[in-house]
């Protein structure tokens, strides 16, 4: 299972910050295919950022700490301006378990 696969899997037991950090992993995603990168040197970024703090701080909504982390693990600015307004965050109604 791939870094997407495993982050996707747990939107449906955690929720918001889960959906959230997805959106930004496929804005990367994109940022970084650009690049013209091998496979390989691609799944090395990806795979650091998907195992890096960088959920942790999404969840927290330290949203510079997530993008310095993101920065300096792939090399590529990713744009959380529309993200970090939204209500992704919110609590989930259906959500009946804590963390």
């Amino acid at each position: 299972m791939n870094v997407g696969q495993a982050v996707f899997a747990q939107i449906k037991e955690y929720g918001g910050e889960y959906a959230l950090f997805l959106e930004i992993l496929g804005r990367l995603r994109k940022n970084v295919l650009e690049r013209g990168r091998t496979p390989a040197e691609n799944k090395k970024i990806f795979e650091a950022v998907g195992n890096s703090e960088a959920l942790d701080l999404v969840r927290g909504e330290k949203w510079d700490d997530a993008r310095q982390v993101i920065v300096a693990l792939s090399g590529e600015n990713i744009d959380f301006g529309d993200l970090q307004m939204s209500s992704t965050l919110t609590p989930d109604a259906n959500r009946t378990s804590e963390r």
